[in-house]
């Protein structure tokens, strides 16, 4: 036999869940920073400038992924661990432009990073793990 039951026992169980609800919201707010068993990654400095320490672009080409700030082009694997690589740089100082360009996406070897630097524009390539400066203009 069912017996039905009163609108106070379902109240009671609905006061149940939200207490329980709240105590969790209460729990994970007052949490410690989450504890991640990462390895560490070096701090490398994409920012570190002489008077402006801004990043002026940032792109991916293939599988690198690129940035810049007022004195170099930084570069980095992104299939591999940043603390099992060293990153590719190039000293390039004032860039104010950085883009790349892939012939056939699938293809790592098909893509160009191009970077305009002043009267300097660059253009890099690359193969599957390394990236190296193809050509470099200077129009003054």
């Amino acid at each position: 036999m069912i017996v039905p039951q009163s609108k106070n026992s379902h109240n009671h169980k609905m006061f149940l869940v939200y207490v329980l609800v709240m105590l969790f919201f209460f729990a994970a707010a007052t949490a410690d920073e989450l504890q991640l068993n990462a390895p560490l990654i070096p701090e490398y400095t994409f920012l570190k400038g002489v008077e402006n320490a801004s990043t002026v672009g940032a792109t991916v080409a293939g599988n690198f992924v690129f940035t810049a700030d007022v004195l170099r082009i930084w570069g980095l694997d992104m299939r591999r661990a940043a603390n099992d690589q060293v990153p590719f740089q190039y000293a390039l100082s004032n860039v104010t432009m950085m883009w790349s360009w892939c012939e056939n996406i699938t293809s790592v070897d098909s893509c160009h990073l191009y970077a305009i630097a002043g009267p300097v524009v660059a253009m890099f390539s690359m193969d599957g793990s390394s990236v190296w400066l193809t050509s470099i203009v200077n129009s003054t």
